[in-house]
């Protein structure tokens, strides 16, 4: 009937039977629908999805059994997939964590068979690989792997973690001992007048508080052909009047494949990609709660990008994006009495109630980063109680099993650029 009122084809129809029923964990019929669709096309593109996301939603059911049957099925029927190398890490992580090291190495190397150099999760492959053939006493594959890992992607979340196993004594962690060489500033063709006036306009409204209407127009501007010069002059003007926010948002528009390949050190794009703003407020106010100011900037950069007015669909606010019942709560343990909740998005009363939750739930944990990055954003509750599930996991352990891939990719982010502002700033 549908396809007769709609025109919507038999295929596409249980395709979005299957992701309705498995968004309300009807998992069963979810599956009848998906063995249709394959009864009348095998090869259909949608079924390497459907797939993975029966597996995974099997898995936080707590079915094993079935999660592997379509973790195997999908890895079987589709071996050539983008959703099969994830697939196989799901495999791989399964049978790392029941010491079937081996199995694990299998999955492994499959996976990293499908990715390429740019793939998100290739330097997490490499870096399973090498701590498997470590624990495995395979010193000559370990080395190799972690000098691939350093080599192509030191800059990343796990050639972090790597650089600080092999670099640290045993037992250490939290502080960056080794800085990275450092890679000059290569200057770009020269300004054209053109270029010049578009600057000296814009220093102008800087200079008049017209912030607004500068930022607009250096955003607007960059969507055309121009130097390379231009755009260093764009970031430098922006760091000069403070405009991180939109800093942030040309760095990662016009320099984000800049920074993967680059050794961190004292170009300037660093400092303009992980900025200190408001630095003598944080450092002082992250002083008196408890916590590392470069772990504050950390926190802010990865929850508003800098943005004092960022507001989120769950209605968390300011640089440090919290609750307003948060908010309030700690502004009554200060003494602050908040009548307006748009007090709120004010950066110094912001930074200086989100430190202070933020050093409230790092004394909970031990003052453990993986543990506090994710009590601040999942929930201190929901952090006690996987702790408890994951009880006797490393640290880096712990990040992959986190339930909540958002809470799980937050606490990458925040590692990552935790570890990056102490390169930067610890000479």
């Amino acid at each position: 009937e549908l396809e007769k009122k709609w025109g919507i084809s038999n295929k596409n129809l249980l395709n979005w039977n299957a992701l309705i029923k498995i968004k309300r964990w009807k998992l069963q019929e979810a599956v009848g629908h998906i063995e249709s669709l394959k009864k009348i096309d095998p090869k259909n593109s949608r079924l390497p999805f459907l797939y993975f996301s029966l597996a995974k939603n099997y898995k936080t059911r707590r079915r094993p059994k079935d999660a592997h049957q379509w973790l195997s099925r999908l890895i079987h029927e589709f071996p050539k997939h983008h959703q099969t190398m994830k697939a196989h890490w799901e495999q791989a992580w399964k049978h790392y964590t029941r010491n079937q090291h081996h199995s694990s190495l299998k999955h492994l190397d499959a996976g990293l068979s499908l990715t390429s150099k740019h793939s998100k999760i290739r330097p997490q492959f490499i870096y399973w690989k090498a701590k498997i053939h470590a624990l495995l006493k395979h010193e000559k594959e370990s080395d190799k792997l972690y000098g691939e890992l350093l080599s192509k992607y030191a800059n990343t979340y796990y050639g972090l973690r790597g650089l600080l196993e092999q670099e640290e004594p045993e037992g250490e962690s939290g502080t960056m001992k080794i800085l990275a060489k450092k890679d000059q500033h290569r200057p770009g063709q020269e300004l054209s007048s053109e270029e010049e006036i578009f600057l000296n306009r814009w220093e102008f409204l800087f200079d008049i508080f017209d912030t607004e209407q500068a930022e607009a127009e250096i955003l607007n501007a960059l969507k055309n052909d121009h130097s390379r010069s231009f755009s260093r002059k764009i970031c430098e003007l922006l760091n000069h009047y403070e405009a991180f926010h939109t800093l942030q948002k040309v760095i990662a528009n016009h320099y984000i494949f800049v920074l993967y390949d680059q050794k961190i050190g004292e170009d300037p794009l660093w400092e303009f990609a992980f900025p200190r703003p408001y630095w003598a407020h944080v450092r002082e106010v992250a002083s008196k709660a408890g916590i590392d100011p470069y772990f504050a900037l950390a926190i802010m950069r990865e929850e508003s990008h800098f943005n004092p007015n960022a507001i989120s669909r769950s209605e968390a606010m300011g640089l440090m994006q919290l609750m307003p019942a948060t908010a309030k709560e700690q502004a009554g343990r200060h003494k602050i009495q908040i009548r307006d909740l748009e007090e709120i998005f004010d950066p110094f009363l912001n930074t200086l109630l989100g430190t202070h939750y933020l050093g409230k739930i790092a004394s909970r944990f031990n003052d453990e980063l993986v543990y506090t990055a994710g009590g601040y954003n999942a929930g201190p509750t929901n952090m006690k109680r996987w702790l408890k599930t994951y009880n006797g996991a490393s640290p880096e352990e712990f990040v992959e099993h986190i339930p909540f891939q958002e809470t799980r990719e937050y606490v990458k982010r925040v590692y990552r650029s935790y570890q990056i502002y102490l390169q930067i700033y610890s000479s």
